[in-house]
């Protein structure tokens, strides 16, 4: 009973309720007026009173259909914002992998890989590691830039990969296929440049000629066979390309800051780092890492804020709005993913957690009691 009054706010439903029907009951009264308004202007027989009733009966029948308008379309603009968060591991100066989460997982696994092929870049990332006590208010360092590049290419990897698998069998006429060589602005971003450019050109994937195994990723279409991903000993390769729209432009505005601008609508995901710490539990880091050392972690907060603008045409009824659908399927994938909270959630740590402190000193396997949970569940 307590739970089902948290989600139903009786009274405030009543109250909304109540105000959308004062809101439609006075724009019926003003159509109406308006309309009999411009009724009137039909039969009478003055032309400058029937001059005035036609433009109050317009002005009444525009004021109420400005409020049907502010109604139902309060904001074209609309805001997600989903919470992340990274280990970083101050002796080794690298992101902690953490099982089940695949944005620490694929940051790390990106950063190992950009400064395998470019020492410099390692360079620049060791000389000035993450550091939390580092002043907010500071210029940003040669390792931040990094991080946020590693989580803008995590961003374009996942969008394009989404893309593609959305739009498998679409209409062709109505979308456009991008790679990398459309988006010059994307090719600033460091780490993709690096990540994308051909096997081909690509000193590690050439050792595979001295018995060095290579993993491909084939994506197979109607006409030819597409490499999508590649490793090699450490080494990585994408094929980055968006189907969208056309007419759609993709740019990085500035570091951190992708926009995705199609007739239609106008997306916006800019990567929020503040080098600031994030709450982690104690025991997560004894219980589900293992016992790592939580005084050689720093933990940073990280968001994905998304801005998305709807343009005036996308009010126009027509068929081009549906091929903009993959806007909330690829959120809803994306928070269920990164999102911290839903993280905690999905390995159920609370369960975790109160299991230990309930049996004290049993060793407790969290991967193990999920499993044995949803053995006994079925």
């Amino acid at each position: 009973m307590e739970n089902n009054l948290r989600r139903h706010s009786t009274i405030e439903d009543f109250l909304n309720q109540r105000a959308t029907f004062m809101e439609l009951f006075l724009v019926a009264v003003m159509l109406s007026v308006g309309t009999g308004l411009l009724t009137n202007y039909a039969f009478t027989e003055k032309i400058l009173d029937s001059i005035q009733l036609a433009l109050i009966g317009i002005i009444f029948i525009f004021i109420s259909l400005g409020i049907l308008f502010h109604k139902k379309f309060r904001t074209l603009h609309y805001d997600v914002k989903i919470p992340c968060f990274i280990l970083f591991n101050k002796s080794t100066k690298t992101i902690v992998p953490v099982a089940n989460y695949i944005f620490s997982n694929t940051l790390a696994s990106t950063l190992s890989a950009t400064f395998l092929e470019n020492r410099a870049f390692a360079s620049v990332w060791n000389k000035e590691p993450l550091n939390s006590s580092k002043p907010t208010e500071s210029q940003i360092t040669g390792s931040e830039k990094f991080l946020i590049e590693a989580i803008e290419f995590f961003l374009i990897e996942k969008l394009s990969t989404h893309l593609t698998g959305y739009f498998d069998d679409s209409e062709e006429i109505q979308l456009a296929l991008y790679n990398c060589n459309d988006l010059p602005d994307l090719m600033k971003n460091r780490i993709l440049n690096l990540l994308t450019r051909p096997i081909e050109e690509r000193e590690p994937f050439l050792e595979v000629n001295n018995g060095k195994p290579m993993i491909q990723i084939i994506r197979a279409t109607d006409n030819e066979q597409v490499l999508k991903s590649a490793f090699c000993d450490g080494a990585r390769y994408e094929l980055i390309e968006f189907k969208l729209p056309k007419k759609s432009t993709v740019r990085r505005k500035d570091i951190g800051l992708l926009e995705i601008d199609t007739p239609m609508v106008n997306i916006q995901f800019n990567v929020v780092y503040k080098g600031l710490n994030t709450y982690i539990p104690s025991l997560f880091f004894k219980l589900y890492l293992n016992n790592l050392d939580k005084k050689e972690i720093d933990s940073f907060s990280i968001s994905i804020h998304c801005r998305i603008k709807m343009k005036i045409r996308s009010l126009l009824p027509g068929k081009g709005i549906k091929y903009h659908s993959w806007i909330d399927s690829f959120l809803r994938s994306l928070d269920e993913k990164i999102n911290k909270d839903k993280f905690f959630d999905r390995i159920e740590w609370q369960k975790i957690e109160a299991m230990y402190i309930a049996f004290g000193q049993n060793k407790i396997n969290p991967t193990r009691q999920k499993h044995e949970g949803e053995k006994n569940n079925e």
